[in-house]
């Protein structure tokens, strides 16, 4: 191929690189030097803009905001910004609400639901996915702030449908308290209970069988540990509703690790509860279960077991990367949860396994093919796999049972807005009414997905995006963007923007570089620790 490359910052979209540049003369205002010196572990460092640290200080502010009129004037002068500006503009103000982290209880769907120009998703509840008229907002989080400072954590109906627990956290801290409100009137019922969430180990909630109160992760309070461990050491407390948080009983978590991250689910009867325990962001896990009063271990980070999932069968469903870097799934029966007595349900195949969902005899499983989805049904009784055809180079980026038999998956590409879509074995997915719209149109754009050699050999996949019928005569700028680490995917996802860099001319072009687990567990670790220049090597 014969593009001119441009080799970016990964994941910099630079829209200004259109313009041709600015005439105006850069006079960057004066930072004087006034040396300061610090002693850091026996070593002295001298710093000569020592001052600039303090923000609140008077010439600080002067001195910021003459850089920013100096920034101001010279991008105002761009020929072609403002053009530029409106019409970005207009594309984002075309983009419609956007449903995702969604949940199914009792007949009742729950989703959080961006909705331009709000400041923050909403939590909404539909009777239906194909129609949004009867929707019923639960809870707007702009109600409680004007200035759009609170936002939604993560939240978790009741099993019966007829509550919500939702963590809160205010100005971007993601440090969450859950509230619980009635899921009918949106009404906040007065339950707060406090240290759920912190950004380093996020939090979770599960409801018990009756909906009288929930298991969820607990940080230290002030006193019971150095402030250095406040935001550490998550363990899993049990709330009854009505009562004071403070008598809150402990469950499990004395001996999670200082820097876990607990997830936590119930089983749709309500009699077991499952705490999938990361150790970080490592990828290893442990594994524990709470049938009774009692819980136990049933898998540990040596053992492979990634997720683990309720089956509604007297199973538990478990995604496993032993002896399979790109993932197999087992099960174990929840009287004899020994990981050891795993039965096999899916073995190890050509693509990875990036999520998968038990619904009443069946099994879904989405497929990572390099970056790209493949979904897969599996019947549980009569061991019968069926792939459903999705469109090429898509990504499934969720999967929820909705009962009766019925999933709704949410497909995205680079071509055409995410959607919720219902899939069954062997037919196309359906387009429901939670998808999202764009006035921005790639009618004439093409995906084509290449491979590139990397310094050590290995084949590395692009998607590349191109107005049809793009001449390969070099002549074309391009936008090369990439991640590769912590075993994230690049997934094919659609932008509003994009069709901008289109239509003057530009090729955009997404890689996925090793580091990310688009070919399991071995493409991972083949871009991490010491192998990590591959990753660079491969950009």
């Amino acid at each position: 191929m014969k593009y001119r490359r441009s080799f970016l910052v990964v994941g910099a979209q630079v829209l200004v690189a259109l313009a041709s540049g600015s005439a105006f003369a850069l006079d960057y205002p004066a930072a004087p030097r006034n040396p300061v010196s610090h002693s850091y572990h026996g070593t002295t460092v001298s710093d000569d803009y020592d001052w600039l640290e303090n923000s609140s200080d008077e010439a600080t502010r002067q001195w910021v905001g003459a850089e920013n009129a100096l920034s101001r004037a010279w991008l105002d002068a761009v020929p072609g910004r403002s053009g530029l500006h409106e019409r970005l503009a207009a594309l984002f103000g075309s983009i419609s609400s956007t449903y995702f982290s969604m949940h199914q209880e009792h007949g009742v769907l729950f989703a959080l639901k961006n909705q331009p120009p709000k400041q923050q998703p909403l939590l909404v509840s539909l009777a239906s996915p194909d129609s949004t008229s009867g929707e019923r907002v639960v809870l707007d989080p702009g109600s409680l702030s004007s200035t759009g400072a609170i936002a939604i954590d993560f939240y978790q109906p009741s099993l019966d449908g007829k509550r919500v627990a939702v963590s809160l956290s205010s100005n971007g801290s993601e440090v969450g308290s859950l509230h619980v409100f009635e899921v009918a009137t949106g009404k906040e019922l007065g339950d707060v209970v406090p240290r759920v969430a912190f950004p380093t180990g996020g939090g979770s909630v599960a409801w018990n069988a009756d909906g009288s109160g929930f298991y969820y992760t607990r940080y230290p309070a002030p006193g019971e540990r150095p402030d250095a461990d406040l935001q550490f050491y998550q363990q899993v407390y049990f709330h009854r509703l009505g009562t004071d948080p403070a008598r809150d009983s402990y469950e499990i978590g004395k001996e999670f690790p200082r820097i876990g991250e607990t997830f936590l689910e119930t089983s749709p009867n309500g009699r077991e509860v499952l705490a999938t325990v990361g150790n970080g962001d490592g990828g290893d896990y442990s594994i524990y279960l709470k049938s009774g009063k009692t819980w136990r271990k049933i898998a540990g980070d040596a053992d492979g077991a990634k997720v683990a999932r309720f089956g509604g069968d007297g199973w538990l469903y478990l995604r496993s990367l032993a002896d399979a870097p790109r993932g197999k799934i087992l099960r174990v029966s929840l009287k004899d949860p020994e990981i050891a007595h795993a039965q096999p349900v899916l073995a190890q195949g050509e693509f990875s396994i990036s999520d998968f969902l038990v619904t009443k005899g069946k099994l879904y499983v989405s497929l990572m093919a390099g970056g790209p989805s493949r979904l897969i049904e599996i019947d549980l009784a009569k061991h019968r796999q069926t792939e459903i055809p999705l469109p090429p180079v898509t990504g499934v980026e969720g999967l929820v049972d909705i009962g009766k038999g019925e999933v709704l998956a949410n497909i995205n590409s680079y071509l055409e807005p995410a959607a919720w879509y219902r899939v069954a074995a062997g037919k196309s997915p359906q387009k429901t009414a939670l998808a999202q719209s764009s006035s921005a149109s790639y009618a004439d754009t093409e995906v084509v997905r290449e491979f590139a050699t990397s310094k050590d050999g290995t084949r590395v996949p692009i998607n590349i995006l191109r107005k049809k019928g793009t001449k390969l005569d070099g002549s074309n700028p391009v936008l090369l963007t990439g991640y590769g680490g912590y075993g994230v995917n690049r997934t094919p996802r659609f932008s509003a923007s994009r069709r901008v860099w289109l239509d003057h001319g530009g090729v955009f072009a997404e890689v996925n570089l090793r580091g990310g687990a688009e070919f399991g567990d071995a493409w991972h670790t083949a871009g991490n620790l010491t192998n990590k220049q591959n990753v660079f090597d491969d950009f």
